[in-house]
């Protein structure tokens, strides 16, 4: 049997459409990199959010890749519970496309911080935003530099 047919028949035993399958991340459930390459690039008027998990790989070295897993779905839901737009760019990288920047956005990114932090996954967050996500990635190394466990605002300083 074709590798094609037996995804298209994949799919329908899983009631899922194929686009679905391409386009979110199978362990987290947020949209996937091939979904952010071809979509989440493109879209402007939009305020970016990269997050970056703080200890993630002492995890994996600690408690092996499944515990891992377990703790990128586990922020997945808390990153998806504050926006949809919830894209895994790889490893424990994640980005949110959330609207214009004003202070809730703020309140927003410090509450996933501090969610992540409480539940007692063994990391922490540190958020980088921005307009654009070369801005909110490097307010993210801001906030990685500054001590981890924060959120930066591109040319705002800590929130």
């Amino acid at each position: 049997m074709s590798l094609a047919i037996s995804f298209a028949l994949e799919c329908i035993r899983k009631r899922v459409s194929p686009l679905h399958l391409v386009s979110h991340d199978p362990l987290t459930g947020a949209f996937s990199r091939l979904a952010w390459d071809l979509w989440g690039t493109h879209i402007k008027g939009v305020c970016h959010l990269a997050v970056d998990l703080d200890g993630f790989k002492l995890v994996n070295d600690l408690y092996g890749h499944p515990a891992g897993d377990s703790v990128l779905a586990r922020v997945s839901d808390i990153l998806t519970r504050h926006d949809s737009r919830v894209f895994r760019l790889g490893g424990d990288e994640f980005v949110i496309l959330a609207p214009p920047y004003d202070k809730t956005l703020r309140r927003m990114a410090n509450e996933i911080v501090a969610e992540v932090a409480s539940a007692a996954l063994g990391v922490t967050a540190s958020v980088g935003i921005g307009p654009s996500y070369e801005s909110a990635d490097a307010a993210l190394y801001e906030a990685k530099r500054a001590g981890k466990n924060r959120v930066v605002v591109a040319g705002g300083g800590h929130a």
